[in-house]
């Protein structure tokens, strides 16, 4: 028990959600693995390199290997994201960005990708959002840290790509507080890039 204790220590676990837990890591173990993608403007992007927030990146991640949880994780994540904006957590130092993360043969990729388009125009910015198609979604999840479950999934990362905290579950008005309130705490302690 003593030795489960001091791993959670180490890894920063912080408080529980409501409908969601957060996670704070104090190292540095765990990144996202590099994945070329291009963004539903069509440009090309390298995740997580060209991530632009100078001080914080908020990273909404719907990875599911069902198709229909997929779906409602990114509408749950829509519903963060308005819920987050609606508090001013935005601004040019702290940009937000949604990504699927999807298994899937080569031969239909551009047929989801156009569909996911049509679903995030007007919704998301589309120079901020894409599919990032990955080999093996279980090694994505885990090199990152992240679980890969039925969950809604938003990751803040710092400018140089470390994994600072993670959210996961549906949107609740407490959980919104916390997230505006860590994502404030976290704007004051990373210095910004240029």
């Amino acid at each position: 028990m003593v030795q489960s204790m001091s791993f959670f220590l180490k890894i920063g676990l912080t408080v529980f959600l409501v409908l969601g837990a957060a996670v704070s890591y104090a190292d540095d173990a765990y990144r996202f693995m590099e994945v070329e993608t291009e963004t539903f403007d069509k440009e090309d992007f390298l995740f997580p390199d060209d991530l632009a927030g100078s001080r914080l990146n908020v990273v909404y991640v719907a990875m599911s290997e069902d198709q229909d949880n997929g779906q409602y994780q990114g509408q749950v994540l829509m519903e963060w994201h308005t819920a987050l904006a609606e508090q001013g957590v935005f601004d040019e130092q702290v940009v937000a960005y949604q990504f699927a993360v999807i298994k899937a043969p080569f031969f239909i990729k551009g047929v989801i990708r156009n569909a996911m388009r049509d679903d995030f125009d007007g919704k998301f910015p589309l120079n901020r959002s894409g599919i990032l198609f990955v080999k093996d979604l279980e090694e994505f999840a885990e090199t990152a840290g992240l679980a890969l479950d039925d969950q809604a999934t938003i990751v803040f990362l710092s400018p140089d790509g470390r994994i600072l905290s993670v959210f996961d579950g549906e949107p609740t008005e407490a959980g919104v507080q916390e997230i505006a309130r860590a994502a404030a705490e976290l704007v004051l302690a990373e210095p910004a890039t240029d």
